[in-house]
């Protein structure tokens, strides 16, 4: 594992990049958004958490130790992703009408729409939701595998996926599509309840979700991603996640919580992002390398 005498991984310098990104934007537009104070001091303690666990890690090590040092992150991405909703309308009103009116052009009806009509059965509204649900634990499943199996791989692996999701917020944030769930009348919205993982669906949107993040959909493009590191770093797992991530890429359309463009938007990303994080990660180790 690549290590520098200071301690400072490739990941340290994303998360404080993306603190910084957001910061500039918040002191920028701060006559469009209100309570900024709070975010800022939000990002103070982020900083300071960091900072905490590089200096505790170099008087103590252990097993824990090591991994909440590096998989902190992890810890951080729900609130950066329900912040994409403070500052979503920074730059550009909702882009809805734009991608509900381009769907409409393309297959000539709302997939969002149609999907959940032709499927209303409840054990296959059980059955998208359990695909849509899983993302949360495939993230973390996948990341507590590498860091047992293979501490270099987990190292990487994890910075590829917290720097995709970092490009993402920062996209939703330029580009803001509240989806289908929040731009549909409200008629067309509704998804019956059909058992645990439906209700589990709509715990984790009344408290993370908002109208934001739909395009591109982060859910597909980061199942692509999982599925691209299970591939060369995780083979025994991809038989398991695979499946998985196939239901989650029809989910993210019955639920209505994207465009079908959002999903193939997803799609196309996922590989450049990948692209971008592992060259971002390599010239971030020789950085490191270089001042340690």
């Amino acid at each position: 594992m690549v290590r520098s005498s200071t301690k400072i991984f490739p990941l340290d310098i994303a998360t404080f990049t993306y603190i910084s990104i957001t910061a500039i934007f918040m002191s920028l537009f701060s006559w469009k958004l209100s309570n900024i104070w709070i975010h800022l001091l939000l990002r103070l303690a982020f900083v300071l958490v960091i900072w905490w666990l590089i200096i505790i890690e170099k008087k103590r090590s252990n097993t824990v130790l090591s991994f909440i040092r590096m998989a902190y992150p992890l810890a951080f991405l729900g609130y950066f992703y329900s912040e994409t909703d403070y500052l979503n309308n920074l730059f550009f009103d909702n882009f809805d009408p734009t991608i509900f009116n381009l769907e409409q052009s393309i297959f000539g009806f709302q997939p969002s729409i149609s999907f959940f009509h032709h499927f209303p059965l409840p054990w296959f509204s059980e059955l998208m939701n359990l695909g849509y649900f899983s993302y949360y634990f495939i993230v973390f499943g996948l990341t507590v595998w590498l860091f047992i199996k293979n501490r270099q791989k987990f190292e990487k692996s994890l910075f590829v996926i917290v720097f995709s999701f970092y490009l993402y917020y920062l996209i939703f944030i330029a580009f803001p599509v509240a989806g289908p769930q929040y731009y549909l009348p409200e008629s067309l919205r509704h998804i019956p309840n059909s058992g645990i993982f439906r209700e589990m669906v709509v715990l984790v949107e009344r408290f993370g979700e908002g109208p934001t993040a739909a395009f591109p959909s982060s859910h597909v493009g980061m199942g692509i991603i999982l599925v691209i590191l299970c591939t060369l770093y995780a083979k025994p797992l991809l038989k398991w996640i695979t499946p998985l991530i196939i239901i989650l890429f029809f989910s993210t359309v019955y639920i209505k919580a994207h465009y079908a463009i959002d999903a193939i938007a997803g799609f196309i990303s996922a590989p450049i992002l990948f692209f971008l994080a592992t060259q971002t990660y390599q010239w971030l180790t020789k950085f490191i390398e270089h001042r340690s």
